[in-house]
């Protein structure tokens, strides 16, 4: 009779079923990828909305701003109803001031801007001086007290305030 030597006998392993590494690894990566770009649109806020819309005039009130020290020119946001543009409030030769509104050198273009979705903008014209400061556009004098330009669309209401002698510029959610 033989003894069978089980040193000899292959070791069976119970056939496993499963993913590799590999391949969740790469199922991780690729649904990574699409959740941040699904993310990316559902979340980011749209040019259309009243955030955007407010966050995109604050930043023209600072570049009007910049434009006039750069320029040493005096420059007007003129506010509508649902737009604002920027003038020189004296018209001259220098290609900045040559047209109203004046041309936006970074685009190339009249630096008129309009709101969409029913945005309203309401508040004084201000002028910025070649300093920078907020000056009163009628007197040309420094504005004493803060200046502020309120936009509402839908159920939600933002501030932008310019501070009078500095010039700072804040955005506030009412």
């Amino acid at each position: 009779m033989r003894v069978k030597s089980h040193i000899f006998e292959k070791a069976r392993l119970p056939t496993q079923s499963g993913f590799t590494l590999i391949e969740v690894v790469m199922v991780v990566i690729i649904s990574s990828v699409l959740f941040a770009s699904v993310g990316v649109r559902v979340f980011s806020p749209s040019e259309k909305s009243s955030p955007f819309q407010a966050q995109r005039f604050l930043i023209d009130v600072r570049h009007i701003q910049a434009l006039a020290m750069l320029n040493n020119k005096k420059i007007k946001l003129v506010p509508l109803a649902n737009s604002y543009s920027a003038t020189c409030l004296n018209i001259d030769a220098t290609p900045i001031c040559a047209q109203t509104p004046l041309l936006d050198p970074t685009t190339r273009k009249p630096f008129q801007v309009s709101f969409s979705n029913n945005v309203k903008l309401s508040g004084a014209e201000l002028a910025f001086d070649g300093w920078g400061r907020p000056i009163d556009p009628v007197t040309e004098n420094l504005i004493a007290l803060t200046e502020a330009y309120t936009l509402r669309g839908g159920s939600t209401v933002w501030q932008v305030e310019v501070a009078p002698v500095t010039g700072f510029v804040s955005l506030l959610r009412l």
